[in-house]
């Protein structure tokens, strides 16, 4: 065995603990790397984690948004046609209501006119005067009792074919019933 000189021996040492110092601080540099990076892979998880809470809470608040939206219209489209049924059957209410009411105008027209007749026939003079009262008196029991036995429509019918068959005839007679009229509540 050669002698080595002891300073030589303590360098080598010296070389073999720096070495081993630095190896140490390198595996401790490595070791506080990777603790960075794990927190830094932790912290983005947690990022991404609320990030997506966020998300998903924002989208369930959208979806409530469109439900209640949805709901509000559907609502509102069932009280619109709730009003609308209501206001149709109360306008078919006032139309029976005026289809009864006229019904029985014409037929209460129809007594009168009948009870007219009969005075016609009890205070007509005998000759021609009479007999021309005694038609009169016929056609006013026809009138009274197609007017009983007829509803409003039939008598509405009756006057738009009677109206087209007879266009001038029919202005004629309106104007002379108003004229007719007209005389009667002025009083002469």
């Amino acid at each position: 065995m050669e002698n080595k000189p002891q300073g030589l021996s303590s360098d080598r040492e010296v070389v073999q603990r720096l070495l081993r110092a630095q190896e140490e601080a390198i595996a401790e540099d490595r070791t506080e790397e990777e603790r960075a990076a794990s927190e830094a892979h932790y912290q983005a998880d947690r990022m991404a984690d609320h990030t997506k809470e966020q998300v998903d809470r924002v989208r369930s608040a959208a979806h409530q948004a469109v439900d209640r939206t949805r709901d509000q219209a559907q609502n509102l489209r069932d009280q619109g046609e709730q009003a609308i049924d209501q206001a149709k059957a109360h306008v078919q209410e006032a139309g029976q209501e005026a289809h009864q009411r006229a019904d029985a105008a014409m037929t209460t027209s129809g007594e009168r006119l009948q009870d007219a007749a009969q005075t016609v026939r009890r205070n007509a003079p005998s000759g021609p005067v009479g007999d021309v009262a005694h038609r009169a008196a016929d056609m006013m029991d026809q009138s009274a009792t197609y007017l009983q036995r007829s509803n409003p429509t039939d008598v509405r019918d009756d006057m738009e074919r009677s109206i087209r068959s007879s266009p001038m005839q029919s202005l004629l007679i309106g104007f002379g019933v108003g004229f007719l009229f007209g005389r009667i509540t002025r009083g002469g």
